[in-house]
């Protein structure tokens, strides 16, 4: 059984998913738990979709408890009836942490893959979300495209969100040279940072993606004022995005609640296309990322899952 909630966790359980296969491809895997669009692709069953469950500010949170206690009880009715060799939780720490104690309890096997280290509440519906931050980047783009004109700009959006959507906040920023270059994209958030010379970028964990990628980027957010006010007394961090926390150091900007208007990011996105500061923080980038390690994550995970099944069934533990 696997669970996972928000896209980075699908997008990590979907990974280890294909390595379990890779390293294990005479085994018939049953595979079923909480999932997101990427896990389902690669054939995870749902026994819950997290996508139903991604509300994740103060008060959303609150009427949308019933939702969160009833998923909690599907799952665990899951492993009592189909007795899964390990339960497999990828981060999510508010929903798994609780469902990890319950079924340990009850004698399953618990795996914990990407523990949590530090985590704050992100605020509201992803549909307030899109609204608070999109029309901002809109207008940036706006205003870039009338001081570079040969620029061309992509929204890259991941499961959470439609194309659709996307083209009403386009349609309503009515911005006749913006709508010419610019293009929606849905699935290819890595392709598109690949390519892209800058990159603005909600805080989370694809500010991680870009800084991996070596892309300059500007990391911006923006909260409800109830939750930005609330929330913003209770986290204690110099830096919001990961990049920066990891490198202990502000190596790209961040705009964060009332910093975050379409001026401010037209003006540090712009900084970040003279040539010389973007060679700099790429190699800053690749620097601070460095420090991460290798790659192959999600293999050597799958590697080490075998093992602690094998030794389970065998020791009949």
């Amino acid at each position: 059984m696997i669970v996972a909630g928000e896209d980075s966790g699908d997008a990590h359980a979907a990974s280890l998913v294909c390595a379990l296969r890779e390293r294990a491809p005479g085994v018939g895997f049953e595979l079923f738990g909480s999932t997101g669009e990427q896990m389902r692709v690669v054939g995870v069953e749902s026994v819950i979709r997290e996508d139903d469950l991604a509300i994740t500010g103060l008060l959303e949170i609150a009427l949308s408890l019933p939702r969160f206690a009833n998923a909690y009880r599907a799952l665990k009715r899951a492993a009592r009836k189909r007795r899964p060799d390990a339960v497999v939780l990828v981060d999510w720490p508010d929903f798994n942490l609780p469902l990890a104690r319950a079924l340990h309890r009850q004698g399953f096997h618990v795996i914990y893959y990407i523990s949590p280290q530090l985590w704050a509440w992100r605020a509201g519906s992803r549909r307030k979300e899109l609204q608070r931050i999109l029309p901002v980047m809109l207008d940036a783009a706006a205003r870039l495209s009338q001081t570079h004109a040969s620029a061309q700009f992509v929204v890259a959006l991941g499961s959470r969100h439609s194309p659709a959507e996307v083209e009403q906040f386009i349609a309503a920023a009515n911005s006749s040279s913006l709508a010419a270059n610019l293009r929606v994209t849905q699935y290819e958030t890595r392709e598109a940072l690949a390519a892209a010379d800058v990159a603005a970028v909600a805080s989370g964990t694809a500010t991680l993606e870009a800084a991996l990628i070596a892309t300059p980027l500007v990391v911006v957010y923006k909260e409800s004022a109830l939750n930005w006010h609330t929330l913003g007394r209770l986290i204690n961090v110099e830096h919001y995005g990961l990049v920066n926390l990891i490198a202990g150091e502000r190596l790209v900007p961040e705009l964060m609640q009332n910093d975050f208007t379409g001026e401010s990011l037209a003006r540090e996105l712009s900084a970040l296309l003279e040539p010389a500061r973007n060679a700099a923080v790429r190699d800053a980038l690749r620097a601070a990322t460095a420090q991460l390690g290798e790659g192959g994550a999600s293999l050597r995970a799958a590697d080490v899952m075998l093992r602690a099944i094998r030794h389970w069934k065998w020791s009949g533990e």
